[in-house]
């Protein structure tokens, strides 16, 4: 198996580079919701807005891979456009920028109806490789009527995405993972917090099978059975019943990272790239997160310093996944400990990712500003939100001022991700910010200055 060092200056071309496709006949699909009608891959956090996360690391070239996107503020994309971030010509926009609310949850649902109903969109695709987040029944029907392909099989694909799964394979190929076990329905959950209890006196984390941003993350401090019991039910009652729960659901329990003098120091999402002879590793991105939600990436000094470890644990359940049939981006979560008495540094694998991952909003952007500087950038990429009134983008450059992102510098702020159309709990409206500088004190000093202009229009 070759395995390789790149960098995705070109995001999705690149990718179709490494995946051996012509990028000109490649379309992306940033499809994170699972299938409504399949609960055995069932995601707990259906948002909106999230499939425009590929814009961030689309084509922009003039005759570059497609990314599908189900909406986006359309002065956004003229600033991509302008700043070279993308080339809009290499996005298709399967919702009219008018519609409130999306049709379905499913990018490719939605790809698909476009397909049906644009005679001339069809035309244009034909003999095109269609490569999905994940892949569901609806883009094997839109590779059909475009007459192309896709990586894997519907069949194939779905083991990739389970954590359960992976913890299967790491026990059997050696792959380090966090100490713990897997096992089914909540009738087994006395036995393992006892086995955890005898063999690893510690508090732990509890997973479902399929989840995204954390959101199915379980934090037990006591131990306590029945209080695990009543955590779970309360993440899945309303998706499956009490039978299945308790017998069928898949589950993972670990140890926490931080036991006896080892203490976690890093989190550290290492993306690769997967065909049947070849691992295209581009680098990793360190995750902040609170309660094991995901709330950002970064990247400064500390992680040149610790990617080197998770690397190498990465890497053998990249092989392990190619050796299996995968094919495509895969993002694996990389726990990376130091002894704080003899100063070893230890890296377990915690989840798979087998599909485009938020890091690379920050990764790509990162590497193009590199290839632009010639010499190594750092940065961030976090979420944030803004007021309702007006017009939502020119509020959010305005507040960027300044350090809004050129593209002959390489330098500023980016607005990644604005739902301008649904609004939050808070009653504002979702945002996520890229920052890249030349150190990660200048990146974080933009951030907090825009931070601080947001708050002001309050």
């Amino acid at each position: 198996m070759e395995i390789v060092k790149e960098k995705l200056s070109k995001g999705l071309d690149d990718v179709a580079k490494c995946l051996n496709l012509d990028p000109s006949k490649t379309i992306f699909l940033h499809s994170l919701i699972f299938d409504e009608d399949d609960k055995s891959r069932y995601s707990l956090m259906k948002g909106n807005m999230l499939y425009a996360e590929i814009l961030m690391f689309g084509s922009g070239e003039d005759n570059g891979a497609k990314s599908v996107i189900c909406y986006y503020n359309d002065e956004l994309l003229n600033y991509y456009q302008k700043e070279k971030i993308i080339n809009t010509d290499s996005v298709i926009k399967v919702v009219d920028n008018q519609v409130l609310d999306y049709p379905n949850s499913s990018a490719s649902i939605m790809f698909l109806e476009k397909l049906k109903n644009d005679d001339n969109l069809r035309k244009s695709l034909k003999g095109y490789t269609i490569v999905p987040s994940f892949i569901s029944k609806y883009d094997i029907e839109s590779a059909k009527l475009l007459e192309g392909k896709l990586l894997m099989t519907l069949e194939d694909n779905d083991k990739y995405t389970s954590k359960y799964w992976f913890r299967e394979i790491a026990k059997r190929d050696g792959i380090s993972v966090t100490p713990g076990m897997c096992f089914k329905g909540t009738n087994q959950l006395e036995d393992a917090l006892i086995y955890m209890k005898q063999f690893m006196p510690c508090n732990v984390w509890i997973k479902l099978e399929a989840q995204r941003s954390g959101k199915g993350n379980i934090y037990l401090e006591n131990l306590d059975v029945e209080e695990a019991r009543r955590k779970i039910f309360k993440l899945v009652e309303n998706i499956f019943d009490k039978e299945y729960i308790e017998k069928e659901l898949p589950l993972i329990i670990e140890r926490d990272a931080s036991y006896g003098d080892e203490r976690e120091v890093m989190n550290i999402g290492v993306e690769a790239v997967i065909t049947s002879n070849k691992i295209s590793i581009i680098g990793g991105v360190a995750q902040k997160t609170k309660d094991g939600s995901y709330l950002g990436s970064y990247i400064d000094p500390m992680v040149e310093k610790y990617l080197p470890y998770a690397e190498e644990a990465a890497t053998k359940a990249f092989i392990s996944y190619a050796n299996e049939g995968y094919k495509g981006f895969i993002t694996i979560d990389v726990i990376v400990t130091e002894n704080s008495k003899t100063g070893e540094i230890k890296a377990y694998n915690i989840d798979p990712n087998a599909r485009f991952s938020a890091g690379l909003m920050l990764l790509r952007p990162l590497r193009t500003s590199e290839a632009i500087t010639g010499h190594t950038m750092y940065g961030l990429s976090f979420t944030y939100s803004i007021p309702t009134g007006g017009n939502i983008a020119d509020k959010v450059m305005k507040c960027m001022g300044d350090n809004l992102y050129n593209c002959k510098t390489g330098i500023g702020l980016i607005p990644a991700l604005l739902n301008d159309i649904t609004l939050m709990d808070n009653g504002k409206y979702y945002l996520k910010v890229v920052s890249i500088a030349n150190t990660y004190e200048d990146a974080e000093k933009m951030f907090e200055e825009f931070k601080q202009k947001i708050r002001e229009l309050n």
